[in-house]
């Protein structure tokens, strides 16, 4: 496992919060003993059945922190217990970090713990060369928006149902399916972007990109031709599928239709469509998919060598927005944007019938 002075950052470097209470907890680096208590921590504060199984086997979470995907932090009460977990999560060593796996003692709650964790990920994430940091806020609460938002993080998007309230411990207490709450951030300036979106979307795209600090102008998009390439996915136990089209095709459109009725036939809530924002036959693609009940619910993004990506999604079941806890203005707003896409989308289908 990297030590502390491998990445140039060490506990004392956090500054101690003013309030002498808050002073009394240290965030650092995982290190094997504190491993051995995160399987408790994550059992008070989620349940037995966390979407990060790893947080259950300390083996496990020191061997992910060990190869890098995984940057694991943890806060300590003056005791030196564990109280709090959170981590850089960076599958093949990925520019593009999450900060997730986030959790406190509830007893421990309200100290800024959480913030204190992210800011220490964030000075490790620049001493790595992480291009950019995104997380996953739940939408159940807003803390974990309001942290995102304390640094200067930015929505990009929601994903709607993405989860049963069981992967959060909240069967019987949450109605719906669990929305989440896409944040993003550069840790170093990027390049311009260019992208290729239909006209009704790009001023949605184009106020993301300015949120980012990223320019961003529009090409010319070009219909779709020859043979389409895709990379299909299903979590059976998440009720969740994933098409992400790598190359669209004239038969995109058709394929990714005949997938979606194929999960949605097998238990599927929710098919979720990501197009390459950089190719200029998405635009037409998106547009065909918006005929068949798919709509707009934000963007990824991802290191700019690979590209950024757009984002669609097809419900079974209706979700009652107004559960959907939101803090930032912006995301207010891009909530109700996403509403509107969902009632044109709705509109359209039943006039053209």
């Amino acid at each position: 496992m990297a030590n502390e002075s491998s990445i140039g950052l060490s506990a004392e470097k956090i500054a101690a919060p003013d309030d002498p209470l808050e002073a009394t907890y240290t965030v650092r680096r995982l290190t094997p003993g504190d491993a051995r208590e995160i399987p408790a921590l994550a059992t008070r504060v989620n349940g037995p059945s966390y979407v990060h199984a790893e947080v259950y086997h300390p083996d496990r979470l020191l061997q992910l922190n060990a190869t890098g995907e995984l940057v694991s932090v943890v806060a300590l009460d003056a005791a030196g217990e564990v109280v709090g977990h959170c981590a850089l999560e960076r599958p093949n060593l990925s520019r593009i970090a999450e900060t997730g796996e986030a959790m406190v003692l509830p007893e421990h709650r309200r100290h800024h713990l959480l913030d204190r964790m992210h800011g220490y990920l964030e000075g490790i994430a620049s001493a790595l060369g992480v291009v950019g940091l995104s997380s996953d806020a739940v939408t159940h609460h807003i803390f974990s928006q309001r942290t995102c938002e304390r640094f200067n993080s930015h929505p990009t998007g929601i994903v709607l149902g993405a989860l049963p309230p069981s992967a959060d411990n909240l069967q019987g207490v949450y109605p719906q399916r669990l929305s989440f709450l896409d944040y993003f951030k550069y840790v170093s300036a990027p390049p311009p972007a260019q992208a290729f979106l239909a006209e009704h979307h790009r001023e949605i795209a184009a106020r993301i990109f300015s949120l980012l600090g990223r320019k961003i102008s529009f090409g010319k998009h070009l219909s779709p031709s020859g043979a389409g390439a895709m990379e299909i996915s299903f979590e059976a136990d998440k009720q969740r599928a994933k098409i992400a089209v790598t190359r669209p095709g004239a038969d995109s459109a058709n394929e990714i239709c005949a997938a979606c009725d194929r999960f949605l036939n097998h238990a599927a809530e929710e098919v979720s469509v990501e197009l390459p924002l950089s190719n200029p036959a998405t635009a037409p693609l998106a547009v065909e998919l918006e005929r068949h009940g798919f709509f707009f619910t934000g963007l990824r993004m991802r290191d700019p060598i690979e590209g950024d990506l757009i984002r669609f999604q097809y419900l079974k079941s209706p979700l009652d927005f107004a559960l959907i806890k939101l803090d930032g203005a912006f995301a207010v707003e891009l909530l109700k944007y996403i509403d509107d896409s969902r009632r044109r989308v709705i509109t359209e289908r039943m006039s053209a019938r």
